[in-house]
């Protein structure tokens, strides 16, 4: 997954930083990934969690807090490509290249009901689900 944000404002608008690794930190602190000198960050102020299936910021308990699409981050939010992500002053649109989505939805013809892959499979008999006929044997041919 590529993941990047992109600035939304002063002089490096338009710069675009990737995401490396599993954890990025943002802050004024020398051991920060990504570096500010605005006393509006903290020195540890958020971390961007990136895992296989997801991305997500944390606050680190920052004094003027964290916030995606104007809302606060408390204490964690998953990120969504296109959401903004507020540090302080720093602005930051979130690009995400890669990232699975959900299960797509099937509308059901003889209910006309949304279902997924999961629950079409939560619905059959367990023995189905094994791969064994409903009587519950195996047959052998």
């Amino acid at each position: 997954m590529d993941v990047r944000l992109v600035v939304t404002n002063g002089r490096h608008r338009g710069r675009e930083i990737r995401i490396k690794g599993p954890k990025f930190f943002i802050g004024r602190a020398e051991d920060c990934h990504l570096r500010s000198a605005s006393d509006l960050v903290s020195r540890h102020h958020c971390v961007i969690l990136v895992t296989s299936d997801a991305v997500s910021v944390r606050d680190l308990g920052s004094r003027n807090g964290t916030f995606v699409n104007g809302r606060r981050a408390s204490p964690e939010c998953r990120l969504s490509p296109g959401d903004h992500l507020a540090v302080g002053q720093l602005d930051f649109d979130v690009r995400i290249v890669g990232m699975p989505g959900p299960p797509k939805a099937a509308t059901s013809v003889a209910t006309g009901t949304e279902t997924t892959a999961a629950s079409d499979a939560a619905a059959k008999p367990s023995s189905e689900r094994r791969g064994q006929p409903a009587g519950g044997k195996n047959r052998v041919v």
